[in-house]
């Protein structure tokens, strides 16, 4: 895939709309300025150059800090086209102020903003950083491959040799392997740990003989036992039977009581004086009543005269007759009256009296009662005690089931302790056993982890990839020298190990090693200790000068790149060389460029190329031409 023609857009100096049509071949990138034929610098050779990676992936060039400092000084826009052999076309620009926008037409599709970039990354075959490191070579780094130091150099490197997965993977495993370490190095402190419990307890105890006599003296402390508890039965029994002899006492006092005293006489004799006062009370009511009506008429007066005729009453004697029968009236009524209240008050004494008896004699039936129930409760401890006859003695029993529970608790106790010691002793043959097939498995993936480690790891896959990418771009390399007939050699190696000494840090676990070249093994995880190892890439070339390592660093950078872009599989094809030959003195300039095109085109493979060179004689060395023709107000292609 190459370039078929590129517009800019008041492009840096490229003031203006201006287009170039492009064909497959290397072509040299020149400028002029119209008021002096001998000046090129600042004409825009290198703002050419980055036209297309700004269109392929807005990368802006060198000097410019600001997104609105590329587009022309005075312009309100700008922008970049990039229309690729297939008719794809690639368009990034923007108004001054505004966000940069990036459009892709690749057929009938329309891709815009990430979508678009992904298309353009999809369709070059290589990101940003790629595309640098196999297709753009910026202005004066040609020899920084060489002059680099040699651990940021492999860094950069072993970046296209993808080792980073088996790096990761070299991790992963290191990782894994620690975590089997320790899980190895708590076996052994665990194994050693019972291995002394083991030891602390060789005798193995009697436990039969010792299960026998804990069980003899517990029967025995418990025969001792029923004795006590049958005196202490007897001693309840008879307290029961003297409390139902002084029931039996009670009961007869309360049943001589209660046939003197006769409930049910008593009750009936209450019942009658209740309603007799009940009686008495309501004629008391009677004649309370009646006597209040008598006195109320009692209490009026007449003297003979008619208040309505208001003259002497017809009928006065006979009024005052009527008035004297009344006073009679009220006498009666009050004497009857009196004497009811005496009659009521000495029935309520007598009925007082009668409730008092029959409470009492309540009271001793439900007591005589209690004292029957609990007397025939007691009375068959009390047939027993009469049988039995006195209590055995116990005045030594109750000390010698003291000192017997005593040895059948100390007989049981060890019996315990001797029984945790075996089951103990088992649990521990049981944990070596299984501790010991933990640890024979662990080895085993301990030993497959190191020999992961060995063909993940540094020296083993990494080394022998990068070592086999390195020997290719070795030998690209010198061809280009050879080609160019300049007597110069480039030799490159990856890793090497040191003349002498062992290594300072285990390869498995990264565990440091001592000083000592003594320990020839690792203590955290028992692994071997190589030879000492020395991780920087070195470039050596035949000849140490400023114009060597230009020469070495052109040869390396554009071998790498080929390589890069065969092993990346990349479709693009167009390289952009910035300056290549600046510290060359003419004789290497002269045999450089004589076969630089070729190279390029052949042995690199690049369809289409841009050099930036002020030396005449390289740019006639290269078969086409990209004019840049300058004056005051900007630069125009042709």
């Amino acid at each position: 895939m190459k370039i078929a023609n590129i517009t800019v857009e008041n492009w840096l100096r490229y003031r203006g709309v201006h287009t170039r049509d492009l064909d497959a071949d290397v072509y040299a990138v020149v400028a002029r300025h119209v008021a002096d034929e001998e000046r090129s610098n600042w004409l825009g050779k290198t703002s050419f150059l980055y036209a297309a990676p700004f269109a392929l992936f807005g990368c802006k060039p060198p000097g410019v800090r600001l997104e609105d400092d590329w587009i022309t000084h005075g312009e309100g826009k700008g922008g970049v086209v990039v229309e690729l052999d297939d008719g794809t076309r690639v368009i990034r620009g923007r108004k001054r102020g505004k966000s940069t926008q990036l459009i892709v037409k690749h057929g009938n599709q329309v891709a815009k903003g990430d979508e678009a970039q992904k298309l353009v990354e999809q369709l070059v075959g290589v990101g940003e950083d790629d595309f640098f490191a196999t297709c753009f070579f910026k202005q004066k780094e040609m020899a920084r491959i060489v002059n680099e130091p040699p651990r940021d150099r492999m860094q950069r490197i072993g970046g296209w040799f993808r080792l980073g997965p088996l790096q990761s993977c070299e991790q992963n495993v290191r990782d894994r392997l620690n975590a089997l370490v320790e899980q190895k190095q708590k076996i052994v402190a665990r194994t050693a740990v019972i291995l002394e419990l083991i030891g602390e307890s060789d005798e193995k105890p009697d436990l039969g003989g010792l299960k026998k006599e804990a069980d003899a003296k517990h029967n025995a402390a418990t025969k001792l036992q029923s004795e006590i508890d049958e005196h202490a039965d007897w001693v309840v029994s008879a307290q029961h039977a003297a409390e139902y002899e002084k029931l039996r006492v009670r009961g007869i006092e309360l049943r001589n009581e209660l046939r003197e005293l006769d409930p049910q006489a008593v009750e009936k004799r209450a019942e009658f004086l209740k309603k007799a006062a009940a009686k008495s009370q309501a004629d008391l009511d009677i004649v309370v009543k009646e006597e209040g009506e008598a006195e109320k008429l009692s209490r009026g007066e007449f003297d003979g005269h008619c208040p309505v005729m208001n003259d002497e009453c017809p009928v006065a004697s006979q009024v005052r007759l009527k008035m004297k029968g009344n006073n009679m009236l009220v006498e009666k009524a009050r004497k009857k009256a009196s004497d009811l209240r005496h009659k009521t008050k000495t029935q309520r004494g007598t009925l007082a009296d009668e409730q008092a008896k029959l409470d009492k004699a309540r009271k001793l039936v439900a007591e005589f009662e209690q004292t029957k129930v609990r007397a025939l409760d007691l009375k068959r401890d009390w047939q027993e005690i009469q049988e039995s006859g006195p209590p055995p003695d116990t005045s030594e029993l109750g000390a010698k089931v003291e000192r017997a529970w005593t040895e059948a608790n100390d007989a049981q106790l060890a019996y315990q302790n001797a029984k945790t010691i075996v089951d103990n002793a088992k649990q521990h043959a049981e944990e070596i056993e299984r501790l010991k097939q933990e640890s024979t498995k662990l080895n085993e993936k301990i030993a497959v982890h190191r020999e992961a480690l060995v063909i993940f790891g540094r020296n083993g896959a990494q080394r022998q990839i990068a070592e086999v990418a390195l020997a290719e771009i070795e030998v690209d390399a010198n061809a280009l020298l050879i080609d160019a007939g300049i007597d110069l050699q480039v030799e490159t190696q990856w890793s090497r190990e040191a003349a002498s000494g062992l290594a300072t840090a285990c390869d498995s676990c990264g565990a440091p090693f001592p000083k000592s070249q003594k320990v020839k093994q690792c203590e955290r995880c028992g692994a071997g200790r190589g030879p000492k190892t020395i991780d920087k890439l070195d470039i050596e070339i035949s000849d140490r000068s400023g114009a060597a390592e230009d020469l070495a660093g052109i040869s390396l950078q554009l071998a790498a790149a080929a390589w890069l872009r065969r092993e990346r599989n990349v479709g693009w094809s167009v390289a952009f060389i910035d300056e290549p030959f600046g510290s060359l003195d003419a004789a290497n300039r002269r045999a450089l460029s004589t076969h630089f095109a070729a190279m390029l085109k052949g042995r690199y493979g690049f369809a289409q190329s841009f050099v930036v060179a002020h030396d005449q004689s390289i740019t006639d060395a290269l078969p086409a031409r990209v004019e840049i023709v300058a004056d005051d107000r900007g630069s125009a292609l042709t």
